[in-house]
């Protein structure tokens, strides 16, 4: 029983992606927690007026850098600018961006800032858990949803910070 399960849902995998090809659907964003979407189906919810907390407090003393990782050049720029640039780029979307960052490092980044009225900073915590802590007492009430994102990891996308919200939305997780 338990093989036939899991040879349906191989073949399910496969064969919807596949039938919407055929039936001229786009195989992008076909699958939804196990769910085929076809071009009739109900659209995924829209994330609206999201917070997000920035996590780049580490002190990435692993690393035996002369700096932080969320510093450490990226083709020229700073990892974590190259973090915070997915998510300002979403300004449909995301409401309020809370950087967490120790004050030592802020007067280089005030710029970014003073010119976007959606960020603001926060101080890191002792732990990981509450720099968290921190940075979600700086987001305002009114986001609907928010998404936390280690700076440190620069390699998202827009389109794989638009799934998780909406799985999240979708899910309330």
């Amino acid at each position: 029983m338990v093989h036939q399960i899991g040879v349906f849902l191989a073949l399910s995998l496969l064969i919807g992606p596949v039938n919407a090809f055929l039936n001229g659907f786009s195989s992008a964003g076909l699958r939804n927690g196990g769910k085929i979407y076809m071009s009739g189906d109900p659209p995924r919810p829209s994330p609206k007026n999201v917070g997000v907390v920035l996590l780049a407090g580490g002190k990435g003393t692993r690393m035996k850098a002369t700096m932080p990782k969320q510093f450490l050049p990226l083709l020229g720029k700073p990892v974590f600018l190259r973090s915070l640039d997915v998510f300002q780029g979403m300004t449909e979307v995301v409401s309020s961006i809370v950087i967490v960052l120790d004050q030592s490092f802020r007067d280089e980044y005030q710029h970014i800032v003073d010119a976007d009225r959606r960020i603001r900073w926060a101080d890191p915590g002792k732990e990981r858990q509450d720099s968290v802590f921190n940075g979600l007492n700086r987001v305002p009430d009114s986001c609907s949803v928010v998404a936390i994102h280690d700076a440190a990891r620069p390699l998202v996308s827009v389109d794989e910070v638009t799934r998780c919200l909406q799985d999240g939305i979708e899910h309330g997780a």
